[in-house]
Protein backbone atom coordinates (compact mmCIF):
# COMPACT_ATOMS: atom_id res chain seq x y z
CA UNK A 1 0.00 0.00 0.00
CA UNK A 2 1.54 3.61 -0.75
CA UNK A 3 1.52 6.14 1.55
CA UNK A 4 -0.95 8.01 0.13
CA UNK A 5 -3.13 5.41 0.18
CA UNK A 6 -2.50 4.34 3.70
CA UNK A 7 -3.30 7.93 4.90
CA UNK A 8 -6.41 8.16 3.00
CA UNK A 9 -7.36 4.63 4.23
CA UNK A 10 -6.83 6.11 7.68
CA UNK A 11 -9.20 9.38 7.15
CA UNK A 12 -11.79 6.76 6.12
CA UNK A 13 -11.81 4.90 8.84
CA UNK A 14 -11.27 7.57 11.62
CA UNK A 15 -14.78 9.39 9.83
CA UNK A 16 -16.56 6.09 10.73
CA UNK A 17 -15.60 5.93 14.77
CA UNK A 18 -18.00 7.39 17.11
CA UNK A 19 -16.90 10.84 19.12
CA UNK A 20 -15.43 9.01 22.01
CA UNK A 21 -13.08 6.77 19.92
CA UNK A 22 -11.77 9.45 17.62
CA UNK A 23 -10.57 10.70 20.78
CA UNK A 24 -8.85 7.96 21.85
CA UNK A 25 -7.38 7.28 18.65
CA UNK A 26 -5.73 10.68 18.72
CA UNK A 27 -4.46 10.44 22.10
CA UNK A 28 -2.92 6.84 21.16
CA UNK A 29 -1.55 8.25 18.23
CA UNK A 30 0.07 11.13 19.69
CA UNK A 31 1.90 8.93 22.05
CA UNK A 32 3.08 6.29 19.11
CA UNK A 33 4.13 9.16 17.21
CA UNK A 34 6.40 10.39 20.35
CA UNK A 35 7.68 7.13 21.33
CA UNK A 36 8.52 6.45 17.86
CA UNK A 37 10.55 9.85 17.25
CA UNK A 38 12.49 8.98 20.73
CA UNK A 39 13.16 5.82 19.29
CA UNK A 40 14.46 7.61 16.14
CA UNK A 41 16.74 9.42 17.97
CA UNK A 42 18.25 7.31 20.42
CA UNK A 43 19.37 5.42 16.90
CA UNK A 44 21.00 7.87 15.15
CA UNK A 45 22.74 6.10 12.69
CA UNK A 46 19.00 4.97 11.18
CA UNK A 47 18.41 7.70 8.91
CA UNK A 48 14.37 7.97 9.11
CA UNK A 49 12.10 9.70 6.80
CA UNK A 50 9.19 11.91 7.41
CA UNK A 51 7.13 8.87 7.04
CA UNK A 52 9.43 7.27 9.95
CA UNK A 53 11.06 4.19 7.08
CA UNK A 54 14.43 3.86 6.52
CA UNK A 55 16.42 6.40 4.29
CA UNK A 56 17.18 4.84 0.78
CA UNK A 57 19.64 6.94 -0.08
CA UNK A 58 17.18 8.88 -3.04
CA UNK A 59 17.12 11.64 -1.15
CA UNK A 60 15.98 12.94 2.67
CA UNK A 61 12.36 12.28 3.32
CA UNK A 62 11.65 10.36 0.32
CA UNK A 63 9.69 7.15 1.13
CA UNK A 64 11.47 3.46 0.92
CA UNK A 65 10.28 1.53 -2.36
CA UNK A 66 10.25 -2.06 -3.14
CA UNK A 67 8.82 -2.83 -6.67
CA UNK A 68 5.62 -0.86 -6.05
CA UNK A 69 4.89 -2.71 -2.49
CA UNK A 70 6.41 -0.31 0.45
CA UNK A 71 5.72 -1.54 3.85
CA UNK A 72 6.10 2.22 5.15
CA UNK A 73 4.85 3.45 8.28
CA UNK A 74 2.65 6.60 8.04
CA UNK A 75 3.61 9.74 9.69
CA UNK A 76 1.31 8.23 12.63
CA UNK A 77 3.95 6.22 13.44
CA UNK A 78 2.54 3.29 12.54
CA UNK A 79 1.55 0.46 9.10
CA UNK A 80 -1.81 0.08 8.77
CA UNK A 81 -0.97 -3.88 7.30
CA UNK A 82 0.90 -4.80 10.72
CA UNK A 83 -2.37 -4.25 12.60
CA UNK A 84 -5.41 -6.91 12.30
CA UNK A 85 -8.79 -5.53 12.59
CA UNK A 86 -9.38 -5.78 16.36
CA UNK A 87 -6.06 -6.32 17.16
CA UNK A 88 -4.89 -4.97 20.75
CA UNK A 89 -2.12 -2.88 18.96
CA UNK A 90 -3.76 -1.66 16.57
CA UNK A 91 -4.64 2.09 16.56
CA UNK A 92 -8.61 0.91 15.64
CA UNK A 93 -8.93 -1.36 17.93
CA UNK A 94 -11.20 -0.62 20.78
CA UNK A 95 -9.57 0.50 23.80
CA UNK A 96 -10.35 1.68 27.49
CA UNK A 97 -11.66 5.30 27.00
CA UNK A 98 -10.28 8.08 28.67
CA UNK A 99 -12.34 11.32 29.40
CA UNK A 100 -10.03 14.14 29.54
CA UNK A 101 -11.75 17.24 31.51
CA UNK A 102 -12.17 19.68 29.47
CA UNK A 103 -10.12 22.53 30.99
CA UNK A 104 -6.88 19.99 31.71
CA UNK A 105 -6.97 17.63 27.90
CA UNK A 106 -3.49 15.49 27.93
CA UNK A 107 -2.03 17.98 30.53
CA UNK A 108 -0.19 16.49 33.09
CA UNK A 109 -2.14 17.33 36.18
CA UNK A 110 0.39 18.55 38.57
CA UNK A 111 1.38 21.03 35.23
CA UNK A 112 -1.73 22.06 35.29
CA UNK A 113 -2.24 22.77 39.44
CA UNK A 114 1.44 24.77 38.91
CA UNK A 115 0.82 26.77 35.91
CA UNK A 116 -2.77 27.60 36.81
CA UNK A 117 -2.46 28.71 40.84
CA UNK A 118 -2.89 31.97 41.89
CA UNK A 119 -5.85 31.49 38.81
CA UNK A 120 -9.27 33.14 39.53
CA UNK A 121 -10.73 29.45 39.13
CA UNK A 122 -8.67 28.19 41.68
CA UNK A 123 -8.94 30.93 44.24
CA UNK A 124 -11.18 29.10 46.30
CA UNK A 125 -9.43 25.72 46.03
CA UNK A 126 -8.65 24.12 49.53
CA UNK A 127 -8.95 20.35 48.50
CA UNK A 128 -8.48 19.25 44.79
CA UNK A 129 -4.90 19.06 44.47
CA UNK A 130 -2.60 16.77 41.66
CA UNK A 131 -2.56 13.72 43.80
CA UNK A 132 -6.57 13.84 44.81
CA UNK A 133 -7.75 15.16 41.37
CA UNK A 134 -8.64 11.70 40.47
CA UNK A 135 -10.79 10.89 43.03
CA UNK A 136 -12.77 14.39 42.39
CA UNK A 137 -12.74 13.29 38.64
CA UNK A 138 -14.98 9.97 39.69
CA UNK A 139 -16.84 12.12 42.32
CA UNK A 140 -18.21 14.67 39.66
CA UNK A 141 -18.58 11.75 37.24
CA UNK A 142 -21.06 9.91 39.43
CA UNK A 143 -23.22 13.24 39.32
CA UNK A 144 -24.01 12.58 35.75
CA UNK A 145 -26.35 9.78 37.31
CA UNK A 146 -28.62 13.08 38.45
CA UNK A 147 -29.03 14.40 35.21
CA UNK A 148 -31.23 13.81 32.00
CA UNK A 149 -30.42 11.31 29.31
CA UNK A 150 -29.38 14.08 26.77
CA UNK A 151 -27.35 13.29 23.78
CA UNK A 152 -24.05 15.85 23.57
CA UNK A 153 -21.71 15.79 20.57
CA UNK A 154 -18.83 18.09 20.12
CA UNK A 155 -19.88 17.95 16.51
CA UNK A 156 -22.67 19.90 17.63
CA UNK A 157 -20.40 23.10 18.12
CA UNK A 158 -20.99 24.02 14.51
CA UNK A 159 -24.45 24.83 15.39
CA UNK A 160 -23.50 27.16 18.36
CA UNK A 161 -24.45 30.42 16.15
CA UNK A 162 -26.40 28.85 13.26
CA UNK A 163 -29.26 31.31 14.09
CA UNK A 164 -27.85 34.31 15.39
CA UNK A 165 -26.66 37.36 13.35
CA UNK A 166 -22.98 38.60 13.14
CA UNK A 167 -23.81 41.21 15.52
CA UNK A 168 -24.97 38.72 18.25
CA UNK A 169 -22.29 36.46 17.46
CA UNK A 170 -19.77 38.54 17.85
CA UNK A 171 -21.06 39.77 21.67
CA UNK A 172 -21.40 36.36 22.29
CA UNK A 173 -17.60 35.36 21.35
CA UNK A 174 -16.50 38.82 22.92
CA UNK A 175 -18.14 37.56 26.03
CA UNK A 176 -16.74 34.41 25.57
CA UNK A 177 -12.91 35.71 25.70
CA UNK A 178 -13.32 38.07 28.19
CA UNK A 179 -14.27 35.41 30.90
CA UNK A 180 -11.90 33.12 29.81
CA UNK A 181 -9.08 35.35 30.54
CA UNK A 182 -10.14 36.37 33.74
CA UNK A 183 -11.07 32.17 34.29
CA UNK A 184 -7.64 30.79 33.20
CA UNK A 185 -3.74 31.88 33.16
CA UNK A 186 -2.70 30.19 30.33
CA UNK A 187 -4.05 30.48 26.38
CA UNK A 188 -4.15 27.32 25.64
CA UNK A 189 -6.58 26.72 28.62
CA UNK A 190 -8.19 29.51 28.25
CA UNK A 191 -9.24 28.75 24.28
CA UNK A 192 -10.37 24.85 25.91
CA UNK A 193 -12.99 27.23 28.28
CA UNK A 194 -14.01 29.08 25.16
CA UNK A 195 -14.45 26.07 22.88
CA UNK A 196 -16.67 24.31 25.83
CA UNK A 197 -18.41 27.45 26.39
CA UNK A 198 -19.47 27.56 22.64
CA UNK A 199 -20.93 23.56 22.60
CA UNK A 200 -22.74 24.88 25.78
CA UNK A 201 -24.23 27.83 23.92
CA UNK A 202 -25.50 25.33 21.03
CA UNK A 203 -28.89 25.15 23.41
CA UNK A 204 -28.41 28.05 25.69
CA UNK A 205 -28.50 31.05 22.72
CA UNK A 206 -27.10 33.59 25.30
CA UNK A 207 -24.93 33.57 28.44
CA UNK A 208 -25.11 34.68 32.18
CA UNK A 209 -21.63 34.48 33.59
CA UNK A 210 -22.77 32.23 36.59
CA UNK A 211 -23.14 29.98 34.25
CA UNK A 212 -19.68 30.31 33.03
CA UNK A 213 -18.45 30.05 36.77
CA UNK A 214 -20.56 26.56 36.61
CA UNK A 215 -18.88 25.42 33.16
CA UNK A 216 -15.61 26.37 34.68
CA UNK A 217 -15.47 24.06 37.69
CA UNK A 218 -17.31 21.51 35.50
CA UNK A 219 -14.36 21.74 33.15
CA UNK A 220 -11.88 20.69 36.34
CA UNK A 221 -13.20 16.82 35.95
CA UNK A 222 -15.47 16.24 32.94
CA UNK A 223 -15.26 16.17 29.51
CA UNK A 224 -16.42 18.89 27.57
CA UNK A 225 -19.44 16.91 26.10
CA UNK A 226 -20.20 16.14 29.71
CA UNK A 227 -19.67 19.72 31.27
CA UNK A 228 -22.46 20.72 28.61
CA UNK A 229 -25.35 17.66 29.56
CA UNK A 230 -24.83 19.07 32.90
CA UNK A 231 -25.48 22.88 31.95
CA UNK A 232 -28.33 21.86 29.27
CA UNK A 233 -29.82 19.40 32.31
CA UNK A 234 -29.99 22.24 34.26
CA UNK A 235 -31.16 24.89 31.64
CA UNK A 236 -34.29 22.67 31.35
CA UNK A 237 -35.14 21.86 34.56
CA UNK A 238 -33.80 23.49 37.77
CA UNK A 239 -32.48 26.59 36.52
CA UNK A 240 -34.83 27.56 33.43
CA UNK A 241 -34.08 31.56 32.01
CA UNK A 242 -30.91 31.31 34.76
CA UNK A 243 -28.50 31.55 31.97
CA UNK A 244 -29.78 34.17 29.90
CA UNK A 245 -28.23 37.89 29.55
CA UNK A 246 -31.33 39.14 31.39
CA UNK A 247 -31.68 35.95 33.43
CA UNK A 248 -35.51 36.86 34.08
CA UNK A 249 -35.99 32.77 35.50
CA UNK A 250 -33.24 33.67 37.91
CA UNK A 251 -34.51 37.62 38.93
CA UNK A 252 -38.19 36.01 39.08
CA UNK A 253 -37.01 33.44 41.98
CA UNK A 254 -34.91 36.09 43.61
CA UNK A 255 -38.55 38.11 44.54
CA UNK A 256 -39.58 34.63 45.70
CA UNK A 257 -36.51 33.88 47.80
CA UNK A 258 -37.17 37.68 49.43
CA UNK A 259 -40.77 36.61 50.26
CA UNK A 260 -39.68 33.53 51.57
CA UNK A 261 -37.11 35.52 53.98
CA UNK A 262 -39.35 37.85 54.61
CA UNK A 263 -41.22 35.19 56.21
CA UNK A 264 -38.70 33.21 57.88
CA UNK A 265 -36.65 36.23 59.25
CA UNK A 266 -39.06 39.50 59.33
CA UNK A 267 -36.44 41.67 61.82
CA UNK A 268 -33.80 41.07 59.59
CA UNK A 269 -35.58 41.40 56.56
CA UNK A 270 -36.66 44.85 57.99
CA UNK A 271 -33.27 45.52 59.36
CA UNK A 272 -32.29 45.13 55.48
CA UNK A 273 -35.28 47.11 53.83
CA UNK A 274 -33.82 50.31 55.67
CA UNK A 275 -30.54 49.69 54.07
CA UNK A 276 -32.90 49.77 50.82
CA UNK A 277 -31.89 45.66 50.35
CA UNK A 278 -35.07 45.10 49.19
CA UNK A 279 -36.96 42.44 46.67
CA UNK A 280 -35.65 44.08 43.71
CA UNK A 281 -32.15 44.31 44.46
CA UNK A 282 -31.98 40.99 46.48
CA UNK A 283 -30.82 39.29 42.90
CA UNK A 284 -27.43 40.86 43.68
CA UNK A 285 -26.54 38.94 46.48
CA UNK A 286 -28.43 35.31 46.34
CA UNK A 287 -26.86 35.02 42.74
CA UNK A 288 -23.65 33.53 44.31
CA UNK A 289 -25.56 30.44 45.15
CA UNK A 290 -28.31 30.55 42.83
CA UNK A 291 -26.74 30.97 39.19
CA UNK A 292 -23.49 30.27 40.26
CA UNK A 293 -24.28 27.50 42.73
CA UNK A 294 -21.44 28.16 45.24
CA UNK A 295 -18.41 28.86 43.06
CA UNK A 296 -16.31 31.46 43.91
CA UNK A 297 -18.65 32.00 47.21
CA UNK A 298 -17.43 29.08 49.25
CA UNK A 299 -14.73 26.64 49.99
CA UNK A 300 -14.73 23.58 46.86
CA UNK A 301 -14.78 21.44 49.75
CA UNK A 302 -18.27 22.80 50.17
CA UNK A 303 -19.02 23.21 46.30
CA UNK A 304 -18.88 19.34 45.57
CA UNK A 305 -21.70 19.24 48.68
CA UNK A 306 -23.94 21.86 47.62
CA UNK A 307 -23.93 20.73 43.64
CA UNK A 308 -24.30 17.57 44.63
CA UNK A 309 -27.73 18.13 46.66
CA UNK A 310 -28.87 20.61 44.03
CA UNK A 311 -28.56 18.41 41.64
CA UNK A 312 -30.19 15.58 43.81
CA UNK A 313 -32.88 17.59 45.25
CA UNK A 314 -33.77 20.31 42.78
CA UNK A 315 -34.47 23.54 42.59
CA UNK A 316 -35.75 23.63 45.76
CA UNK A 317 -32.28 23.16 47.80
CA UNK A 318 -31.43 26.61 46.57
CA UNK A 319 -34.25 28.09 48.86
CA UNK A 320 -33.51 25.87 51.61
CA UNK A 321 -29.74 26.82 51.62
CA UNK A 322 -30.57 30.59 51.00
CA UNK A 323 -32.48 30.34 54.14
CA UNK A 324 -29.96 28.58 56.10
CA UNK A 325 -27.38 30.80 55.10
CA UNK A 326 -29.37 34.02 56.14
CA UNK A 327 -30.21 32.04 59.81
CA UNK A 328 -26.52 31.43 60.33
CA UNK A 329 -25.75 34.88 59.82
CA UNK A 330 -28.11 36.70 61.19
CA UNK A 331 -26.23 38.53 64.15
CA UNK A 332 -23.52 39.94 62.07
CA UNK A 333 -26.08 41.16 59.80
CA UNK A 334 -28.25 42.67 62.05
CA UNK A 335 -25.16 44.47 63.57
CA UNK A 336 -23.96 45.93 59.85
CA UNK A 337 -24.99 49.57 59.92
CA UNK A 338 -24.05 50.12 55.83
CA UNK A 339 -25.48 48.63 52.93
CA UNK A 340 -22.04 48.02 51.57
CA UNK A 341 -21.25 46.35 54.76
CA UNK A 342 -23.87 44.07 54.25
CA UNK A 343 -23.77 43.47 50.63
CA UNK A 344 -20.03 42.11 51.92
CA UNK A 345 -21.18 39.67 54.45
CA UNK A 346 -24.26 38.50 52.49
CA UNK A 347 -22.05 37.54 49.46
CA UNK A 348 -19.24 36.42 51.38
CA UNK A 349 -16.92 38.68 49.51
CA UNK A 350 -13.47 40.36 51.21
CA UNK A 351 -14.82 44.20 50.87
CA UNK A 352 -11.40 45.02 49.14
CA UNK A 353 -10.74 41.21 47.20
CA UNK A 354 -13.81 39.79 45.92
CA UNK A 355 -11.78 36.72 45.62
CA UNK A 356 -11.52 35.82 49.04
CA UNK A 357 -14.04 35.08 51.61
CA UNK A 358 -15.46 37.99 54.30
CA UNK A 359 -12.75 37.74 56.77
CA UNK A 360 -15.26 38.98 59.45
CA UNK A 361 -17.01 35.60 59.16
CA UNK A 362 -14.12 33.13 59.74
CA UNK A 363 -11.02 34.72 60.70
CA UNK A 364 -8.80 34.38 57.78
CA UNK A 365 -9.54 30.57 59.13
CA UNK A 366 -10.69 27.67 56.05
CA UNK A 367 -11.33 25.18 58.42
CA UNK A 368 -13.45 27.58 60.64
CA UNK A 369 -15.25 28.53 56.77
CA UNK A 370 -15.94 25.02 55.97
CA UNK A 371 -16.86 23.63 59.26
CA UNK A 372 -19.97 26.66 59.74
CA UNK A 373 -20.61 25.64 55.86
CA UNK A 374 -21.44 21.75 56.19
CA UNK A 375 -23.56 23.23 59.24
CA UNK A 376 -25.33 25.69 57.09
CA UNK A 377 -25.87 23.00 54.76
CA UNK A 378 -27.26 20.26 57.35
CA UNK A 379 -29.52 22.85 58.58
CA UNK A 380 -30.94 23.24 54.94
CA UNK A 381 -31.69 19.68 54.42
CA UNK A 382 -34.92 20.49 57.48
CA UNK A 383 -36.21 24.07 56.06
CA UNK A 384 -39.55 23.55 55.18
CA UNK A 385 -40.54 26.09 52.32
CA UNK A 386 -44.09 25.33 52.98
CA UNK A 387 -44.07 27.00 56.68
CA UNK A 388 -46.39 29.95 55.65
CA UNK A 389 -48.31 28.76 52.13
CA UNK A 390 -47.39 26.49 49.18
CA UNK A 391 -44.04 26.77 47.83
CA UNK A 392 -44.81 25.95 44.38
CA UNK A 393 -47.73 28.24 43.90
CA UNK A 394 -45.56 31.06 45.15
CA UNK A 395 -43.43 30.57 42.81
CA UNK A 396 -45.49 30.52 40.17
CA UNK A 397 -47.72 33.77 41.33
CA UNK A 398 -44.46 35.41 41.60
CA UNK A 399 -43.53 34.36 37.93
CA UNK A 400 -46.61 35.32 36.54
CA UNK A 401 -46.35 39.12 38.62
CA UNK A 402 -42.62 39.38 37.25
CA UNK A 403 -43.57 38.47 33.87
CA UNK A 404 -46.51 41.11 33.58
CA UNK A 405 -43.71 43.45 35.00
CA UNK A 406 -41.42 43.30 32.20
CA UNK A 407 -44.40 43.63 29.73
CA UNK A 408 -45.14 46.58 31.36
CA UNK A 409 -41.36 48.37 31.46
CA UNK A 410 -41.20 47.24 27.66
CA UNK A 411 -43.99 48.82 26.74
CA UNK A 412 -43.12 51.73 28.99
CA UNK A 413 -39.72 51.53 27.28
CA UNK A 414 -41.20 52.07 23.56
CA UNK A 415 -43.56 54.94 25.12
CA UNK A 416 -40.13 56.67 26.07
CA UNK A 417 -38.60 56.24 22.74
CA UNK A 418 -41.68 57.49 20.75
CA UNK A 419 -41.33 60.79 22.89
CA UNK A 420 -37.86 60.96 22.05
CA UNK A 421 -38.22 60.87 18.80
CA UNK A 422 -41.63 63.25 18.99
CA UNK A 423 -38.86 65.57 20.60
CA UNK A 424 -35.98 65.34 17.60
CA UNK A 425 -38.81 66.13 15.46
CA UNK A 426 -40.08 69.16 17.04
CA UNK A 427 -36.32 70.51 17.28
CA UNK A 428 -35.37 69.72 13.44
CA UNK A 429 -33.60 72.64 11.64
CA UNK A 430 -35.44 71.16 7.95
CA UNK A 431 -38.00 73.79 6.77
CA UNK A 432 -41.20 72.92 6.40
Amino acid sequence: MVESDFVRECITRFATLPENEREDLLVRLRNVHAEKKQSEQSAPSTKGSIFGGKGTGKGKGQPQSNGGSSQSSSIFGANLNAFPAGSPSSPFAVQPVRHEPALIGNDAIDVFFREEEGSALLTRNDCVKPASHAEFVAKVANWLSFVSQISVDKGMIAKSFVNASPEERGRLERIFRRDADRTMLNEHRRLRFIETLTLCNVELQDYHQGGGFITAFLSLFLRQEDVARVIWHLHRHEMVGYFKGAAQGFVSDSRVFHELFRQFLPNLNAHLERHQMNSENTQMWCIKFFVGMGVHFMPFTIVFQYFEACLQHGHEFFFKFGISWLQHLETHLMLARSTSELGALLRNEHPTDQTKSHPGLWKGSVKDEIEAFEEILANAHSVNLNRFGDFQQLRIRKAAEFEQLMIQRAKRMEELADEVENCEGDFSDEDD
